[in-house]
């Protein structure tokens, strides 16, 4: 069913070897009983929940004891499901998650477009600042641009400038133009 959305990437036979898998394979869901030698699956879920927090657990059991469930609630597994888990139950389960990693899959492709454009936009705003500098324009201005540009302008003392050569050659260029016009 879930054949173009997900694929299994690996098994574990113990905790230990869950918590080592998780830590290597980075997967988005891990699926795992509660009793399972070595560690068992609540211990191995914190131990997997600090380093990775946004994986998603789903506890599979036997034990319908409410301690278990809610521990598993307090360090941040999915669901708790008791066995025998019918498809239908595991399948809305799944679903669930799939919709969740996709929110969050498509917010930080949101978030990355953005902070690609902000740096766009910071190295136009570098520009300008040196410019600026350059022309002898108001403090003010300059302010305004290095707020824009994410500089505390209250802890900028020194701006450290690096021009490639046709750089350079554009600035001056640019310099005298103004020079002429004034």
């Amino acid at each position: 069913f879930y054949k173009d959305k997900i694929e299994i990437v690996g098994e574990a036979s113990n905790g230990e070897e869950v918590v080592e898998k998780a830590f290597t394979l980075q997967p988005d869901i891990i699926l795992m009983d509660i009793q399972m030698p070595k560690t068992n699956g609540i211990d191995a879920s914190k131990e997997i929940k600090k380093h990775l927090k946004e994986v998603n657990i789903i506890i599979l059991t036997a034990y319908s004891q409410f301690e278990y469930a809610k521990e598993g609630i307090k360090i941040g597994v999915k669901d708790y499901l008791l066995k025998p888990v019918s498809n239908s139950e595991l399948q809305e389960c799944i679903d669930n998650i799939l919709q969740v990693i996709a929110k969050r899959r498509e917010k930080r492709e949101k978030e990355l477009g953005i902070k690609n454009k902000i740096e766009k936009l910071r190295y136009l705003l570098e520009e300008e600042i040196i410019l600026q500098i350059i022309n002898g324009k108001d403090y003010e201005g300059i302010e305004k641009n290095l707020n824009l540009a994410g500089f505390d302008e209250k802890n900028v003392f020194g701006i450290l400038v690096k021009c490639h050569e046709k750089d350079v050659l554009k600035l001056e260029e640019e310099y005298k133009n103004i020079k002429r016009n004034l």
